[in-house]
């Protein structure tokens, strides 16, 4: 089931592989959510979140990394400079095949194209009369509308373990330590280089020293979390945990989430027009999904179509077509009322909410458009809840802190709905 696009919710909230982290209750956000407290999802296991997370695989713009090369003094930030990383890392299968943009044959993450053409033809007319192309948003990921690229090869959901560790699992410099959690990184008092780690694996803690260096890859919330265990982040904080501050710097601090509202649903007049599990899903859908790996079970969230955008306020600051965008639209063809407790569970949405919303959508054609937020202004913060290792880290995005956000995703949602 993890393997199944369309399956993806129903493997959320499941300890084994997924550490069911929520945001602290949101002051200016979360509203339809229990407690307004934002569920985040982070994979446990071989291949982190990419066993868990919607498959999507888009890159940046690059005005994006032209600014971080700016702003650290560093031209290797340059888009042009991590372009070939970008290749380096994917098996580019899409329709969008470029080999200046693209890579393949060469391993990596395996990238397709979602095949579902439902309603596509239309999304992409509607970001014509606003003035967007139709193109690849993975190239220089300019503000265009493309078809969706997924990382999902035959199928089936393809994540970082078959792309990278799975093929290297015979070399005799590598071991892999399976239900092992590392408590701390040491430094050197002196020093401060760090030279060993302490980790806990079936209630034994272990300590190993290193030989050449440490790399951390814990993830946007783990890893401040792991730092600041280990004594580097705010010294003000983790001495209020009885925490020794071996560095003092500001991890966990600058902490940004794309925030998402969604759109809809827009009725369909015209019959077989979108994806109604509660009217297409059957022995047929599974014939095509095991036999020829397609139907909207190969989809991931039911979605098949992306737009890169510019709000009315990011184009008072410059060319539409060249700056970087701010807006992402996410075409859904698809209704799912019949699955509404399973949404409301994976999302952590108040009991019987989307029930109601969509009441009489039962059987109708119909979509939706997620609309994120993509250049977010507001900053929240990663924060230790206690000394203790195994503890979840508390985590404030500080949702809509920040005047501009909330204007910016509104007048997204405007410029679309305008179109439709």
């Amino acid at each position: 089931m993890q393997s199944v696009p369309f399956y993806f919710q129903s493997v959320l909230h499941i300890p084994s592989v997924d550490y069911d982290f929520y945001t602290v209750p949101q002051k200016n956000a979360c509203l339809a959510l229990k407690d307004q407290r934002s569920f985040w999802p982070r994979g446990r296991g071989l291949g982190g979140s990419s066993n868990l997370n919607a498959m999507f695989w888009q890159r940046s713009n690059q005005h994006d990394y032209d600014k971080w090369a700016e702003l650290s003094g560093s031209d290797d930030w340059k888009f042009d400079n991590i372009l070939r990383n970008f290749k380096n890392i994917e098996d580019y299968h899409g329709r969008y095949y470029n080999e200046k943009w693209h890579s393949k044959g060469k391993g990596g993450i395996y990238v397709s194209t979602v095949s579902d053409n439902k309603l596509r033809k239309e999304f992409f007319e509607a970001g014509k009369e606003m003035g967007y192309p139709t193109e690849d948003v993975n190239g220089h990921q300019n503000p265009s509308f493309s078809g969706l690229d997924a990382s999902i090869k035959d199928g089936r959901r393809f994540g970082t373990y078959p792309g990278f560790l799975e093929p290297i699992l015979n070399r005799t410099n590598l071991n892999i330590y399976r239900y092992a959690h590392v408590t701390k990184v040491h430094l050197h008092k002196v020093t401060k280089r760090a030279y060993g780690v302490t980790y806990k694996r079936h209630g034994v803690v272990h300590f190993v020293r290193a030989k050449r260096e440490i790399v951390i890859s814990a993830g946007s919330l783990n890893t401040p979390q792991l730092l600041m265990l280990s004594g580097i982040g705010p010294k003000e904080h983790l001495e209020s945990l009885g925490i020794n501050c071996l560095i003092d710097l500001p991890v966990g601090k600058n902490l940004q989430d794309h925030i998402m509202a969604v759109v809809g649903p827009f009725i369909v007049d015209t019959p077989g027009t979108t994806n109604v599990i509660s009217r297409d899903f059957t022995t047929n859908t599974l014939t095509d999904y095991f036999s020829q790996h397609k139907g909207f079970m190969s989809m991931p969230v039911g979605a098949n179509a992306v737009a890169y955008i510019h709000s009315s306020l990011s184009k008072q600051r410059g060319n539409i077509t060249n700056k970087s965008p701010d807006i992402q639209l996410l075409l859904i063809p698809s209704t799912s009322i019949t699955l509404t407790e399973v949404f409301e569970k994976f999302a952590n949405i108040k009991n019987g909410l989307i029930k109601k919303y969509a009441s009489g959508l039962r059987g109708n054609d119909s979509f939706l458009i997620n609309v994120m937020l993509g250049k977010y202004n507001s900053r929240g913060e990663v924060r230790l809840a206690s000394a203790d290792p195994l503890d979840k880290p508390i985590l404030d995005p500080k949702y809509f802190s920040h005047p501009d956000d909330i204007k910016i995703l509104v007048d997204g949602m405007e410029c679309f709905i305008i179109v439709v």
